[in-house]
C-alpha cells in the first residue's frame, strides 16, 4: 500500500503530519499522515505508518519521521508543511520537531493542527453536557416564540 502512495506522490512536494500519543499496551507510537496534490489536482490526506518509538523526544520523532520517508523514497527536501498538536516537544521553535525539521527542509512551514485544535474544543465544550444521569426534573427548559 505505502508503495502504491508512494507511486501516487512519485517527486511531487507533500506535506506532513505528525501525532504522538501512547497505546494501551504502554507502547509510545507516532502517526504518520501525508497530504499532497494528486495528479487530478485534488488534495489527498492518507494515513501512511505507525512507527513504534522509544520515547516522543522531538529528534527521536525527526530521525524516525526521516527513516519512514527514505525507507519509501520519500525526499525530506519535497516536505512543503508540517503540522503538530501544540505539545512541545513538537512546535517549540528552538528544538521542537518543527525546529528541527525546518533546519533540514527550509521550505516546511509550520501549522498548528487545527483538528487538534477543534478536539479541544468539543472536549471542553461536552464538559458543559449533563449527563443522563442528573435529574432531568430539575432542568428548565426556555423557549422563544
Amino acid at each position: 500500500m505505502r508503495n502504491s502512495i508512494k507511486e501516487v506522490i512519485a517527486n511531487a512536494k507533500f506535506c506532513i503530519l505528525i501525532d504522538e500519543a501512547q497505546d494501551e499496551s504502554k507502547e509510545k507510537q507516532m502517526v504518520v499522515i501525508l497530504r499532497f496534490v494528486d495528479i487530478d489536482g485534488l488534495v489527498q490526506e492518507i494515513f501512511f505508518d505507525v512507527v513504534h518509538v522509544n520515547d516522543t523526544s522531538a529528534i527521536t520523532l525527526k530521525n524516525e519521521l526521516v527513516s519512514v520517508l527514505s525507507r519509501f523514497n520519500l525526499e525530506v527536501e519535497n516536505i512543503r508543511g508540517q503540522g503538530y498538536d501544540g505539545a512541545s516537544n513538537m512546535r517549540s521553535e528552538r528544538n521542537g520537531l518543527q525546529a528541527l525539521m525546518l533546519r533540514e527542509c527550509p521550505c516546511a512551514y509550520y501549522v498548528h493542527c487545527y483538528a487538534h485544535i477543534l478536539q479541544l474544543a468539543l472536549v471542553l465544550a461536552s464538559r458543559e453536557v449533563l449527563s443522563p444521569s442528573h435529574n432531568i426534573s430539575r432542568l428548565r427548559f426556555v423557549h422563544d416564540y
